[in-house]
């Protein structure tokens, strides 16, 4: 189900290239290990083996959870957030809350089914591409729909990365994020303790510092957990930068599919089916005028034979006006393209009159 993995402590390395702040240092090179040092010394290579024994017990698991909290300090006041994400092949959910005085709030949710992302259907001024956004809707039947099927990659849009391999890759194997950034970290010695909170589990703590240029370093202390049958718990890592603290908490457990729950696919549009219906508005409206121009033609001829204005009367009119045309039980079809998506309107000669609707 997975790839191959190495280390979970690039997990460290990738937010330091994406998110961590910087403060000053001398300019005098850190001392310390790099990562292939670290990762040689005897309890890093015990440290090494863990993680690929964890690997492996992640491959083989039908799902996971993922819990990462991640709070800021800075002078009496915080910022907090916790990110809660259960992954399988084929189905992930990703709950993201934000954490005040006040409590928590759902800020935001995504996931995956069969393959394909979902997220909330996002507003109308945010999906731009897609100009008839109330009529599509309609038209599927799905007003009022809360989710969308993110089944078409022409918009563009953003979703995480919530396949497994991509997860435990993204976290830990140096490759994933350059070997620059590698070549930039230097590793303390590395202990190992019983953790002070559970005397069941064993931590592993070091310190990492990594050269941000311009004679700035970034310094970091990492913890990571495994319980006493050698099963990754936790990761924490911790940051104190010009008053500010920054902790960043993510703990790993296996559990099963069905505790995976996802929106119900009827309370769901397809972004393909959205987009198609969307482009079928627009291209019946491109024939809003030849629609006007026959049903009056074809009223025309009628008028002027006096009689009641039929199929044929709209076939004639078709050819006075030069459209082309598919001819159709009491009437004929328009067409035209928008986008590639083709629309139509049918002209139906009910009771002397011309009815015009949107067909297939």
């Amino acid at each position: 189900m997975f790839k191959t993995l190495r280390s979970v402590t690039a997990i460290l390395l990738s937010l330091i290239l994406l998110a961590i702040p910087t403060q000053p240092a001398s300019a005098t090179v850190p001392e310390g290990f790099t990562y292939s040092e670290f990762y040689a010394l005897p309890l890093g290579k015990e440290l090494e083996a863990l993680q690929e024994a964890n690997q492996q017990r992640l491959f083989l698991a039908d799902a996971v959870e993922v819990i990462t909290v991640s709070r800021a300090e800075f002078l009496g006041e915080f910022s907090e957030a916790r990110i809660e994400m259960l992954l399988s092949e084929d189905l992930a959910r990703l709950r993201e809350y934000t954490i005040t005085k006040r409590g928590e709030n759902l800020t935001e949710e995504v996931g995956m089914i069969e393959g394909q992302y979902y997220v909330a259907l996002p507003a109308p001024g945010d999906v731009k591409s897609i100009k008839n956004y109330d009529a599509a809707l309609k038209r599927l039947k799905k007003t009022g729909t809360a989710w969308m099927l993110v089944d078409d990659n022409s918009f563009g849009i953003a979703t995480p990365e919530l396949e497994q391999d991509i997860l435990f890759n993204s976290i830990s194997d140096p490759a994933q994020i350059g070997a620059a950034l590698v070549d930039k970290a230097w590793f303390s010695e590395l202990t190992k303790s019983v953790s002070p909170t559970n005397s069941n589990l064993v931590d592993y703590k070091f310190k990492v510092t990594v050269a941000a240029g311009n004679n700035l370093f970034t310094h970091i202390d990492q913890t990571t957990t495994f319980n006493s049958e050698g099963e990754l718990i936790s990761q924490v890592m911790k940051l104190d930068i010009l008053g500010i603290t920054s902790t960043t908490t993510s703990t790993f457990k296996i559990t099963t599919v069905d505790k995976i729950e996802v929106p119900d696919t009827f309370d769901m549009v397809s972004l393909a089916a959205f987009k198609k219906a969307s482009h079928q508005i627009s291209a019946e409206k491109l024939l809003s005028t030849k629609v006007k121009a026959l049903t009056s033609k074809a009223t025309a001829l009628a008028k002027s034979t006096k009689k009641t204005l039929t199929s044929k009367h709209l076939v004639d009119g078709a050819k006075a006006l030069k459209y082309t045309v598919t001819s159709i039980k009491n009437g004929v079809r328009l067409s035209a393209k928008y986008l590639g998506v083709e629309g139509r309107m049918c002209l139906v000669a009910t009771k002397g009159k011309v009815v015009a609707t949107a067909c297939s």
